[in-house]
């Protein structure tokens, strides 16, 4: 048992206060909770207990502190496109996405912050050229009409995992013929991430090359390759179309063609 004394006149570390606009204040109730050493029951320190109220007025401080301190960055937060991105990519540029966030020379993210009325920068870490769910966007509308030709009569079946099964059936049960191709229609809500990713061809341009590949070594030599759909977003589109034609099909092509079997055209 342990026995807590009543002397809390004598604490050992200061009383903790709210940091709040850039100082330390005292909350609006004044409530307080004591911290109490297990070993002997002394009171060590107090910490408030907050309300609402002080909530309130430290996002307010912050609020206004934002925008004082990034009036422009403030109302145009997540300002990159994707086809930007790339281009500082290959550039080596350095832009600005708004709220203090900047993409380095093109290769990594930083944030900048002012703490104690000085400037400080943050890592974040590398550039992902590739956004895997933007990627799914593009391909899922596409994804069900196919999904929907494996659920039509003599189609094979017997070789179709069953949770696949399941959702290739869903496809095609409630498919909106008016919503064909697209990737808001209400059928293709009912593939899941990881069924996208099996049964479509996505992600960075070296899995996408690594998958095609190995349909290659399985014996398959033309395909017929169903880009991006145009009907998303304009920027991802290019970006996905670019990436598509400057580098999945020229690496596929090296990769597939025998050795010293120069390219098509070539002498």
């Amino acid at each position: 048992m342990i026995l807590f004394t009543d002397n809390y006149n004598n604490m050992k570390y200061p009383k903790v206060q709210n940091y709040i606009n850039g100082a330390f204040v005292n909350i609006i109730s004044d409530r307080s909770l004591p911290v109490v050493s297990p070993l002997d029951g002394d009171l060590l320190s107090e910490v408030p207990l907050s309300t609402a109220k002080d909530v309130d007025a430290a996002v307010k401080a912050a609020k206004a502190a934002f925008f004082y301190e990034y009036p422009i960055m403030a109302r145009g937060i997540h300002r990159l496109t994707v086809l930007q991105v790339s281009k500082a990519a290959r550039q080596g540029l350095t832009l600005c996405d708004g709220g203090g966030l900047y993409l380095q020379n093109g290769s990594s993210w930083i944030f900048r912050y002012t703490r104690n009325h000085r400037n400080h920068w943050l890592g974040l870490g590398p550039l992902q050229l590739v956004d895997l769910p933007a990627a799914r966007e593009l391909v899922k509308g596409v994804t069900a009409v196919y999904a929907r030709f494996q659920a039509m009569r003599g189609a094979p079946q017997n070789l179709i995992r069953p949770e696949d099964a399941t959702s290739i059936r869903g496809v095609a049960e409630n498919y909106d013929n008016s919503r064909h191709g697209r990737a808001d229609a209400d059928h293709v809500a009912r593939l899941e991430a990881d069924f996208i990713d099996r049964f479509a061809v996505t992600g960075p341009p070296d899995e996408c090359v690594e998958r095609l590949a190995g349909l290659v070594e399985l014996g398959i030599d033309r395909f017929l390759i169903v880009g991006p759909n145009p009907l998303g977003s304009p920027d991802d589109y290019a970006e996905s179309h670019r990436l598509l034609t400057e580098v999945v099909m020229p690496d596929l092509r090296r990769r597939a063609r025998p050795t010293g079997v120069p390219p098509s055209g070539g002498r």
